[in-house]
């Protein structure tokens, strides 16, 4: 009994980063015994896998599939479903998207769809298809397995996500598992120099750590907080790691691999604040100790709401202070969007901060010498233009300010969230046919703004108007990396600043164009 696990890298996420969820599924089928191959599609040479499946070796293969590029992963599959079904293994699909939204997979050709943590169904499932050795497999007590049982789609209870296996999955687990071989060549020992490379490359270089699925929030574009709660129950929630195992992780694999730059990559590390301070606390007692080296470094995601005191309003400075004593020199902050008008509709559903309070923290954050991230987003279905101005020119004070910004000119449909199907936010679509199985089906891709000029500049922009601005930027500035991050930023913005007539703000951003494209001449990029 053997068991292949594949992923499709996608080159367009602009980063190294291997699927630590297939590593971590493949360590608990091994450690039961059941023997398991890991292909990253794009990352590894998949040949020989391939013909592997195509001689039977494998009685069920498994792709980590997602909504965004699910077009690539189903045509990268298809020679291991054709090899599936010449020699009768088990496909199924896992992720986030795929346990929100089951039955879209199973209509696109898979036997199955594993939803929620991968690791005691899959192995269920690989004991269920020993069992049968080749025969029809009792499915009805693989946990949280959906599959078609006759013509009849069967969702299995999932096991509940309790304390304990939280702990196992994410703490007992990983320790036993360590850092996979075939991550140590891309991981940094220590956090790159200020400046080097974009926030992406710099969270995904350092090694991720899972401490909690935390997040008060309830964003109606978001599918990520309620992944668990969909799957398991709304009583899962609150899991979490304590201070002392995050420690001991921490020290692990500092002891262990050299690691000293950790990506915590939580939904909101910093909630609640308690465990934030306890976490900081100790580690900086550690450094003075000597147990932890000064250079360590950490990254993780946040709510600005977070960094703020509950009274005042204004940037909660001890707590700034001791994450950067401890080694936070960057923070991703979840902006969302800087217009308060848009923060309080139902998609965003964000309360308790606005421009002047966003702005604030950042410049606090400056002040510390703490590199910001901002997430944004700037077409929400409601804006009006004046809106998405006032994100085009934030969008510039950030990166003045050296911060990162992560801008989505729009917002991504994805299933499982609030405005999912809500005929309220009306999407962007488009149709297509599983190359499995040759189903048409219908993808929603974004939602599509409510007024009528926003919406027409987000056409222009979706329609070429991007591509077109970069190619001709490209001849202006030869030699110049222009779909460099920062300068990207710069040149979608003027494309949306030009379609909406702001002619001021088209002058701006020209000139930080042509300012951002003469320092990466100068460094050589």
């Amino acid at each position: 009994m053997a068991v292949l696990l594949l992923a499709v890298h996608e080159e367009q996420v602009e980063t190294q980063s291997r699927n630590l969820g297939l590593h971590r599924i493949a360590h608990y089928l091994r450690h039961h015994g059941v023997r398991c191959d890991i292909c990253e599609i794009g990352l590894d040479d998949d040949k020989e896998y391939l013909a592997r499946a195509e001689r039977g070796e494998y009685a069920l293969i498994g792709l980590s599939s997602t909504y965004v590029f699910l077009e690539k992963e189903l045509q990268t599959f298809l020679p291991y479903w054709k090899a599936a079904a010449a020699c009768g293994a088990f496909t199924c699909a896992g992720g986030q998207a795929p346990s929100r939204a089951a039955a879209f997979w199973l209509d696109l050709g898979f036997d199955g769809v594993i939803r929620g943590y991968g690791e005691l169904p899959m192995l269920k499932l690989a004991q269920s298809l020993e069992k049968a050795a080749g025969g029809v497999p009792d499915l009805t007590d693989v946990p949280g397995l959906t599959w078609r049982n006759g013509a009849n789609i069967q969702e299995n209870p999932a096991q509940p996500l309790t304390a304990e296996l939280f702990r196992e999955l994410n703490y007992t687990s990983a320790k036993e598992m360590g850092i996979p071989a075939a991550w140590l060549p891309s991981l940094s020992g220590q956090e790159p120099e200020k400046g080097v490379e974009s926030s992406r490359y710099r969270a995904f270089k350092a090694w991720r750590l899972f401490t909690s699925h935390k997040c008060p929030n309830r964003c109606g574009y978001c599918s990520s907080s309620n992944f668990l709660e969909q799957v398991y129950g709304k009583g899962c929630a609150s899991f979490g790691l304590s201070v002392d195992e995050v420690i001991d992780l921490v020290d692990f694999y500092h002891s262990t691999y050299g690691i000293s730059f950790f990506n915590i990559h939580d939904d909101d590390f910093t909630s609640p604040k308690r465990f934030t301070r306890e976490f900081c606390r100790r580690v900086v007692d550690l450094k003075q100790r000597g147990r932890l080296p000064q250079q360590m470094a950490f990254f993780c995601q946040s709510r600005v709401v977070d960094f703020l005191d509950l009274k005042t309003r204004r940037p909660d400075m001890e707590i700034l202070r001791l994450m950067k004593a401890a080694g936070f020199h960057r923070i991703s902050f979840g902006v969302e969007n800087f217009s308060e008008n848009m923060l309080l509709t139902p998609i965003m559903h964000k309360k308790g901060y606005n421009d002047p309070i966003i702005m604030d923290l950042l410049r606090a954050a400056d002040s510390l010498d703490i590199e910001s991230g901002v997430n944004f987003m700037v077409c929400v279905p409601e804006a009006e233009p004046e809106d998405v101005r006032l994100n085009l020119e934030r969008l510039v004070d950030v990166q003045e300010m050296n911060g990162i910004a992560v801008m989505n000119m729009f917002i991504q449909s994805y299933p499982g969230s609030f405005a999912f199907m809500n005929p309220r936010y009306p999407a962007q679509t488009s149709q297509h046919v599983s190359p499995l199985n040759g189903r048409e089906y219908v993808k929603q891709e974004y939602f599509l703004p409510h007024h009528p000029r926003v919406r027409a500049a987000l056409a222009h922009y979706m329609g070429g108007g991007v591509r077109d601005a970069v190619a001709a930027y490209k001849q202006r500035h030869p030699g110049v990396h222009v779909q460099e991050m920062k300068m990207l930023n710069l040149i979608k913005a003027n494309v949306m600043a030009k379609h909406l007539g702001f002619d001021d703000l088209v002058s701006r951003l020209e000139k930080s164009i042509r300012q951002r494209a003469a320092f990466l001449k100068n460094q050589g990029n």
